[in-house]
């Protein structure tokens, strides 16, 4: 751990020790991490995934913190804040987009995978770009709604997303299509391949502010009615089984499997995880 600290100063890599990780979640609780990196571009933060690597320390990624329960004792190695990056949204105008409805536009908007949900919806809706309506509010960053294929009230990341660039498990940056992610009911390959996720490019057709703005503000409310936002929390605990309706009054609700290793999400569904797990996997 003195190895990596020191090589993190000389690269001048942000850091800090024995942070409190309570501070970083919602549920408001969790002990220190040994150390809690906060890289701010995308350069940094493969670096120190590699040099965590090299010095053989585990470390963790984390992003809103929305969707994770931290022990009490902490975190015996690094905890990286993707949310530190200082990657931006760009745009791309009147791109091809295979299955556009007739006489529709599209625009592709690349967003880095620390990005707060929240934000590339309102720059979408800055841009009056719809297809991310669903998402508003949804407590998470783009990294993480991507790795879980994150989705509510009938919409779904994999429903706008183009593709997907990434460290791979071996140092390597590639970009893959959406197609080629196994993207299903709130899965993504990044579950089994220990990649992590860097940015990613959707594309969202061209429509009116006004109507994209009322029904974001619809959804919101929703989420307002329902959920204690105003409380430690994140939010829905429940998987829906194949099949069921959005509320069933059955009852027969599934609760979510606890992942055998680290894993990562980035809210919609509240997953317990072990964070003394050794894990290349993005959490964030």
């Amino acid at each position: 751990m003195e190895r990596l600290k020191q090589q993190l100063q000389a690269e001048e890599i942000r850091f800090v020790e024995n942070e409190s990780l309570a501070a970083h979640c919602t549920f408001k609780i969790g002990g220190p991490a040994d150390v809690f990196v906060r890289p701010e571009t995308e350069e940094q933060l493969c670096r120190v995934i590699a040099l965590c690597k090299a010095c053989d320390v585990k470390y963790y990624l984390l992003g809103n913190g929305s969707n994770i329960l931290f022990e009490d004792a902490g975190y015996r190695g690094v905890v990286v804040d993707t949310t530190a990056l200082k990657m931006g949204i760009g745009f791309l105008k009147n791109v091809s987009h295979p299955g556009a409805e007739p006489g529709a536009v599209y625009d592709a908007v690349i967003a880095g995978a620390g990005l707060k949900l929240s934000a590339l919806c309102k720059a979408a809706l800055d841009s009056s770009l719809t297809g991310l309506e669903f998402a508003y509010g949804i407590p998470g960053t783009v990294g993480g709604a991507v790795y879980m294929n994150a989705g509510a009230y009938g919409g779904e990341m994999k429903d706008v997303l183009v593709s997907v660039t990434y460290l791979t498990r071996e140092g390597e940056i590639v970009t893959e299509d959406a197609a080629n992610l196994d993207l299903s009911y709130r899965h993504s390959i990044f579950e089994e391949n220990g990649g992590c996720i860097l940015s990613a490019k959707f594309h969202l057709k061209r429509g009116d502010a006004a109507a994209i703005k009322a029904r974001m503000d619809e959804l919101m409310q929703k989420r307002v009615d329902k959920q204690p936002l105003d409380k430690p929390s994140a939010g829905s605990t429940f998987k829906r089984p194949v099949g069921a309706p959005a509320a069933p009054s059955s009852g027969r609700w599934e609760r979510l499997r606890l992942p055998s290793s680290t894993s990562a999400a980035c809210g919609a569904i509240a997953t317990a995880v072990l964070p003394s797990a050794r894990s290349t996997a993005a959490l964030w």
